[in-house]
């Protein structure tokens, strides 16, 4: 949360990119039709042909699904929102998040909603190399630092 002279300003909407255009990177993937990523700030895993599927271990944390902004491609049509999925692979973003979420404390896939959670519980599994930046704003949103 951006902290100004007497407020803060929201994170945003889950999947927002949170810190500037240098330090974070992206991928657009082609998003998988039988099980295809529908959200914005979801975990991605890749699927064994390299298309994006929500995550469902930890272990195989492709990225986070991002908010698109559409692309117009070659023959001038925008791209549908279900074919592609821009996936960070680096950088922070804001997530809905179960839990507590405190400054450097371990984000979890939660195996029951495969949704981020800050709480680790039965078949919850902590991300390599993610990590909660601070506490969930008032619309539930945590920015989480990934593969930094």
């Amino acid at each position: 949360m951006s902290q100004f002279i007497g407020t803060s300003m929201p994170r945003g909407s889950a999947g927002d990119i949170t810190r500037g255009m240098f330090d974070y990177t992206t991928e657009v993937k082609q998003n998988d039709t039988t099980t295809p990523v529908a959200d914005d700030g979801v975990l991605v895993s890749l699927t064994a042909t390299g298309k994006a599927t929500p995550a469902t271990d930890a272990s195989k944390v492709y990225g986070i699904a991002v908010r698109d902004y559409r692309q117009v491609g070659p023959d001038g049509k925008v791209w549908p929102k279900d074919a592609f999925v821009c996936i960070l692979r680096r950088g922070y973003v804001a997530v809905r998040a179960a839990g507590t979420p405190a400054p450097g404390g371990a984000v979890y896939l939660d195996a029951t909603n495969k949704g981020v959670t800050a709480t680790k519980a039965e078949g919850a599994t902590a991300i390599p190399n993610c990590v909660f930046m601070g506490a969930k704003d008032d619309a539930g949103l945590a920015e989480i630092a990934f593969n930094i």
